[in-house]
């Protein structure tokens, strides 16, 4: 697995020009290795770890970069996320992709999935017409994101927040769902925390700018230098 940055992005670095590309290969591990050709300024700019790996090395152009414990179908949908803007539709692959985003260190594509998960909770209930009847995420959903992130991701949040919001915490108690122990631990806490009240009156309020982890990022840094 790639491990988080130690520190944030450095500029100090010029970044190759646009045309110079790196070699990636992604798989290997547990699905069949696939080879892609990317463009290193766009990559770098969004990526700290690509930003780390392109300007790690003396610069050359044909440099390849190994990610073998990725699937190469959730690498190609990055690529049409930071060149298209394109994103999947079914919410699988989507939380596969920030996964990834989440990996390689990409804020501001965790963001842009973020935006559109929360659409789609906030869709499912009003297609339905009934907050009673509305359908959680399941425990593919629930596990790929618990597994693929750190315990203070924005992703989690909005999930334990989707129990908790519309009164689905009840059904942790039935077996239903086979669901990582932390999520269960995440929804216990938080249901126990609020009170009947606040969960009505925020039962259909899952707001966007709740989940941005570059907003997040940006309090962090400005509560920091208020300490200072």
């Amino acid at each position: 697995m790639l491990s988080p940055p130690d520190s944030p992005v450095s500029s100090t670095k010029t970044l190759t020009s646009e045309s110079d590309v790196v070699q990636v290969i992604v798989g290997g591990k547990h699905t069949l290795f696939q080879r892609f050709l990317v463009q290193q300024k766009p990559i770098a700019l969004r990526s700290q770890f690509f930003h780390r790996a392109v300007n790690g090395h003396p610069r050359q152009s044909g440099q390849t970069i190994r990610l073998p414990f990725d699937n190469p179908l959730i690498f190609q949908n990055y690529l049409r996320l930071l060149h298209k803007g394109r994103l999947p539709k079914d919410l699988v692959p989507l939380c596969m992709l920030y996964v990834l985003c989440e990996r390689i260190q990409d804020v501001e594509g965790k963001d842009a999935i973020m935006a559109v998960l929360v659409q789609k909770m906030r869709e499912s209930v009003d297609k339905l017409g009934d907050w009673r009847l509305f359908y959680p995420p399941d425990d593919v959903v629930i596990t790929i994101i618990y597994e693929g992130t750190p315990d203070t991701s924005p992703a989690r949040r909005l999930l334990a927040d989707t129990f908790i919001r519309f009164e689905l915490a009840d059904r942790l108690k039935l077996g239903q769902f086979v669901l990582p122990d932390e999520f269960r631990d995440d929804v216990t806490k938080k249901n126990l925390c609020l009170g009947v009240r606040y969960l009505r009156s925020r039962r259909r309020d899952l707001a966007v700018q709740d989940y941005m982890e570059r907003d997040m990022l940006a309090q962090q840094r400005a509560s920091t230098t208020k300490e200072r």
